[in-house]
């Protein structure tokens, strides 16, 4: 069995490159294929960031339920992070 392989961004991109240099079919698929799965990745990545940043935003605003000038701000809030959501689920 063999060990797993790490794999990296800049390395994905440099074997994308030279794929393309060969000007072949079965490389330019690969090539394109590494850059699109890329491309998702970082997709992906994004996404994530966006609902880590509404859950931390939701975990603060419900700290903030006890107190009398948060109710409206909290209504806002929730409202924005409802369409955080759904964004980043698309």
């Amino acid at each position: 069995m063999t060990e797993p392989i790490n794999t990296y961004s800049a390395m994905n991109d440099e074997i994308a490159k030279i794929l393309r240099m060969s000007g072949e079919q079965p490389d330019l698929y690969a090539a394109q294929y590494i850059e699109e799965l890329q491309a998702e990745v970082e997709r992906l990545r994004d996404k994530n960031e966006r609902l880590k940043d509404a859950l931390r935003s939701i975990a603060t605003t419900s700290e903030s339920w006890g107190t009398k000038r948060v109710t409206m701000n909290v209504y806002q809030q929730l409202a924005r992070l409802s369409e955080i959501a759904r964004d980043a689920l698309r």
